[in-house]
């Protein structure tokens, strides 16, 4: 029986929408195995197992040479046919060096060579071109000068709506375009909001670490005359500290979305496309850069906006922005 070893970061993301993609493929390809190398700390321990066999990999710093060591260890005893990647390939991937099996990345196509964005793994490396190419060296590893490289594999594999993919954007071998992967936990909506009709949603998932003000989530909540504002976070330091609406975790955004009025994001894509397939709204607050680049995205479709350019308009302005979306 052959094997497929997925490689994943430890956001809430890329653990979650790995899953999805590797029911998938047991689905379509039932006589495989399917192997989780995952980071610690991070979301594999909570929804991997018991599902998939899954193997832990630690680190000092990220990316470091303990870290790729122990992930090329695990690629040789593991011996996979095929390997999927899901993280962000700086800095975990800068050191790795990779056996001559097929790889696949699972990636948006933002971040890639596909356009000529200045991304946060692009920046990271400029920041640290010096050192880490020294690194590098004593890997026998070549000389990186673009973060971009990192994603180059066999198969790239691109998880974004068709209509954000700019008509200028070349796609071609290896890219391939197949639309949003979203991960939802079990569950249905939670009770008390079962007679809302009208709901701000903030959802900021396991990445969104800039504080969202709760004054602005209560002047929005006014402008937009909803309900109530209700956010969903998978980050527990969040849960005490907001004063305007409940705060869940591990609850599916589909049911609360179905209800909302406008989806409150980090520009992290899980939330994001959710909220695009159900066909609400977004506004964006970033946390970093690879955010903000989406959220220009969404601008420039008309699909969306950054919170900053939504929070002083008066009611009439807001819902008429907010009907263009739609």
């Amino acid at each position: 029986m052959k094997t497929i070893l997925f490689v994943v970061g430890p956001a809430l993301g890329d653990v979650g929408r790995s899953l999805v993609i590797a029911r998938a493929v047991l689905e379509s390809t039932p006589n495989v195995r399917v192997v989780f190398a995952h980071i610690v700390p991070g979301h594999g321990d909570r929804l991997l197992r018991p599902e998939f066999y899954s193997i832990r990999i630690r680190y000092r710093t990220k990316g470091d040479q303990r870290f790729s060591d122990r992930l090329e260890l695990t690629m040789r005893t593991v011996d996979p046919a095929l390997t999927y990647l899901y993280l962000s390939p700086v800095p975990w991937l800068y050191l790795v060096r990779f056996p001559e099996i097929p790889r696949a990345y699972i990636t948006n196509f933002f971040l890639t060579s596909l356009v000529p964005t200045e991304t946060f793994q692009v920046r990271h490396l400029n920041n640290n071109f010096k050192e880490w190419n020294h690194r590098r060296l004593g890997r026998d590893l070549p000389e990186l000068r673009d973060a971009k490289t990192l994603y180059d594999s066999d198969a790239v594999l691109l998880c974004d709506p068709v209509e954000l993919v700019s008509s200028a954007v070349t796609m071609a071998n290896p890219y391939h375009l197949f639309g949003p992967c979203v991960w939802q936990p079990r569950g249905s909506l939670p009770s008390p909001l079962r007679k809302k009709s009208r709901i701000l949603l903030v959802s900021l998932g396991s990445t969104g670490s800039r504080r969202f003000p709760d004054e602005m989530a209560g002047k929005l909540r006014h402008t937009l005359d909803c309900d109530l504002s209700v956010w969903v976070t998978g980050r527990e330091s969040a849960r005490k500290s907001q004063k305007h609406g409940p705060i869940y975790s591990a609850v599916p955004l589909r049911p609360i979305l179905q209800r909302s009025a406008l989806g409150i994001t980090q520009g992290g894509t899980g939330s994001t496309y959710a909220a695009l397939l159900q066909g609400v709204p977004v506004a964006i607050w970033p946390s970093h850069r690879n955010h903000e680049i989406l959220g220009e995205l969404l601008t420039g479709a008309g699909v969306g906006a950054f919170v900053t350019e939504l929070a002083n308009l008066g009611p009439a302005r807001a819902a008429e922005i907010l009907l263009s979306m739609i």
